[in-house]
């Protein structure tokens, strides 16, 4: 296909800005991987949107040639509608979809909608916990996960990094930080299961030599 200068501005004007807000979506909420079809048709609703949301002040702009007379601070404003706004509407987006508010809206009136996040692995992952991972040959690994870390959103990695390993006193339960960790990564064909532990209140997590019943 020939790419003309009029083509590059239909992909500018309606893929740019739905490309952007999805992308700001997408930093706080994992998506699935969508065909290429679906993504610009995703596009193409998020685009819709932003100028939804901008139409009465673009008609103006439009509507008085604001460009001829204001050729730069009308290039300002492109990249305004084009980059800026859109991200900015897909992060709050995201941070709504996020902290669940809507969702929780629907479900009092008896709905229950589809969570927004495609996986169980992105749903457990976004909060942070002490784990035991059992691998596949039989061996399990005590760790902290946390703000450090860091688990694939990608659904054929999947693998994990735990900033900090531990040894469990088998007399006591208690768990004692290994000296100098700097962590273990693991990957995702070991992992058997993970179980998730949670954090003791006001307790930190950062210093190494630290120890956690469990």
């Amino acid at each position: 296909m020939k790419i003309t200068i009029d083509t590059l501005l239909y992909i500018a004007l309606f893929l740019v800005p739905g490309f952007t807000m999805n992308a700001a979506y997408s930093s706080l909420v994992p998506q699935r991987v969508l065909d290429q079809q679906v993504a610009i048709l995703r596009y193409l609703c998020f685009s819709f949107l932003n100028y939804a949301i901008w139409f009465w002040f673009l008609y103006d702009l439009v509507e008085k040639k604001y460009w001829v007379e204001h050729p730069v601070i009308w290039i300002l404003y492109l990249f305004f509608f084009l980059v800026v706004s859109p991200y900015i509407l897909g992060f709050l987006a995201g941070i709504v979809t996020e902290k669940g508010w809507i969702r929780k809206l629907i479900q009092r009136i008896g709905l229950n909608p589809v969570h927004a996040v495609p996986t169980a692995w992105d749903y457990i992952m976004k909060d942070g916990s002490y784990v035991i991972v059992t691998l596949k040959d039989g061996a399990i690994i005590y760790g902290l996960y946390s703000s450090k870390s860091f688990a694939s959103s990608l659904p054929e990695e999947r693998d994990l990094y735990l900033e900090a390993i531990y040894d469990r006193d088998t007399e006591t339960g208690q768990w004692i930080m290994k000296d100098r960790t700097k962590g273990i990564w693991i990957a995702k064909d070991e992992i058997q299961t993970i179980e998730f532990l949670g954090f003791e209140e006001g307790a930190d997590y950062s210093e190494s030599g630290e120890t956690s019943n469990q």
